[in-house]
Order: C-alpha cells, then sequence, then structure tokens
C-alpha cells in the first residue's frame, strides 16, 4: 500500500512539473487585480450616450437654424453639427423639418437641403420652413407665475421672494 501511495504521488508531481502553471491567459491580456480594469479615456462611456441622445433630442425639438449656423449662404460647422443631432434624433421616413429663422435666402436653403441630401434623406422627407419653429412654444403664464407675485388675481410686478418681505406687517 505504501508503495503504490509513493507510486501515485511521484506521478502527481511529475505531471505537475510537465503542465507546469499556466494560465488561460494570453501573455498580451492586461492583467485584473481584484476584478478592477480601467478604460482607457478615450472610450466611449454610458454617459456620453445620454448625453449625445439628449443633445439630439433639443436639437430636433428647436429645428432652428439662425444666422450663426451660417457663414455667408453656406452652412458652418456649428450649422453642420445642428443637422447631425436632428438626424440622429430622426426616425427612418419621418420628415425632418429645419426652420430657418434668418432673413429669406434661397441659397441658404439649397444648402441645407444639399446637407440633408448628402446625409441620404430623401427629399420629400424634407421641410424646411422659413421662420421660427411655431411647434416649440411655452405659454407664458406659465413660466410666469413661478416669477411674479398674483395679488388679487393681476399681477404686482414684484418678484415672488420680495413681495411678502416688501408687504407692511398687519397691525
Amino acid at each position: 500500500m505504501k508503495n503504490v501511495s509513493t507510486r501515485l504521488s511521484a506521478l502527481f508531481f511529475a505531471s505537475a512539473l510537465v503542465v507546469g502553471c499556466s494560465s488561460s491567459h494570453p501573455d498580451d491580456a492586461p492583467a485584473k487585480v481584484h476584478g478592477e480594469q480601467f478604460t482607457e479615456d478615450t472610450a466611449p462611456k454610458s454617459i456620453g450616450y445620454v448625453t449625445q441622445a439628449q443633445a439630439a433630442s433639443g436639437a430636433k425639438k428647436d429645428g432652428m437654424l439662425y444666422d450663426y449656423h451660417f457663414s455667408g449662404s453656406e452652412l458652418n460647422s456649428l450649422g453642420q453639427t445642428k443637422l447631425n443631432l436632428i438626424l440622429h434624433a430622426t426616425h427612418v421616413g419621418e420628415t425632418v423639418t429645419v426652420c430657418l429663422n434668418t432673413e429669406h435666402d434661397d441659397a441658404r436653403a439649397a444648402s441645407v437641403a444639399k446637407f440633408f441630401k448628402n446625409a441620404g434623406v430623401p427629399e420629400k422627407e424634407l421641410q424646411i420652413v422659413d421662420g421660427p419653429n411655431a411647434n416649440d412654444v411655452t405659454p407664458t403664464a406659465y413660466n410666469l407665475s413661478g416669477i411674479y407675485h398674483a395679488e388679487g388675481g393681476s399681477f404686482t410686478g414684484e418678484t415672488g421672494d420680495t413681495a411678502g418681505a416688501a408687504a407692511p406687517a398687519a397691525k
């Protein structure tokens, strides 16, 4: 019995020497320390995806181009960036609406149309409107209710914070 266990032990140690201490990781794979791995600074992060989605949604809702989006009658880099954001927020087959909130200029409208044509948007899915975006409005009363103090159903003109402090104390 002692001879068998000695032989098994010798066989185990011999196989360990032959196999050695190997790792399933290739030599060029970065080692993980306690499961921690730091990403590169340039690697995309989830917060970047969220920020990009919010910027695209806001650009599409606004949908307006101003004078500063153009250099003469051609789109500048700011205008191209805004139109790219609008494209990212627009679903395939959905009409893209861009409002040119500038002086009427056919050359600027043609520049916008050319941008979308180069991006692969069919002409029938593009709507270019002169003037501000009529769909992007907020009622003024909604915003003013938090700013001005209402007294007796009419606005006094005082801000809500100072209206209470400026009122004389009741005797």
